[in-house]
């Protein structure tokens, strides 16, 4: 079995302790989910994920790729996500649906309506909390609210969010991602 970390090094990540959790996810996620990543930054998560679900036989699933895709920098983290997803083969592309993050694009989907929201945006408390109270109400009932860092000491604030919305009980910890079933 190939280790997490082994999985495409080339694209630049933080992400080898998101892929167990995430192949779990793919063999629990149903052939049509909706899926949202917040804070994709070069891919490797997401498109690990979308491999996973391929493998799973569940194509259909979307997933949704929230991230700045800032091309201020010329070849900026969005570059190198687009250059990252477009070498993935067609099945995997037609899967992931790239939006540029907004503190609104939550709104843009229908509350109830996911079935995995996974937090790895901005990491200090305030954008945490803010992120966690969008999005929240959009995953459905027994759906999953998960996210990154968790224990993380560079970002103790993701801790200090999660732990003031989670109740203790529904909070669960995998190595640095933390998760609770809605």
């Amino acid at each position: 079995m190939t280790r997490p970390d082994d999985w495409h090094p080339e694209i630049a990540g933080w992400s080898g302790d998101i892929h167990p959790f995430y192949a779990h996810m793919a063999k629990e996620l149903g052939p049509r989910a909706n899926v949202v990543e917040v804070g994709v930054y070069h891919g490797r998560s997401i498109l690990f994920l979308a491999e996973k679900l391929l493998e799973e036989g569940k194509p259909d699933v979307r997933l949704f790729a929230v991230d700045p895709h800032d091309w201020a920098d010329g070849w900026s983290d969005a570059g190198a996500f687009y250059h990252h997803l477009v070498m993935m083969p067609d099945r995997i592309v037609r899967m992931v649906r790239p939006l540029r993050f907004t503190r609104d694009v939550a709104r843009a989907f229908a509350d109830r309506s996911l079935d995995l929201v996974f937090i790895d945006g901005e990491h200090d408390e305030a954008s945490v909390e803010t992120d966690i109270d969008a999005w929240a109400c959009k995953v459905r009932s027994g759906g999953i609210l998960a996210g990154h860092d968790y224990g993380n000491p560079e970002s103790p604030g993701v801790r200090q969010a999660v732990n003031g919305f989670a109740d203790a009980g529904a909070l669960h910890i995998e190595s640095t991602v933390w998760w609770m079933r809605r």
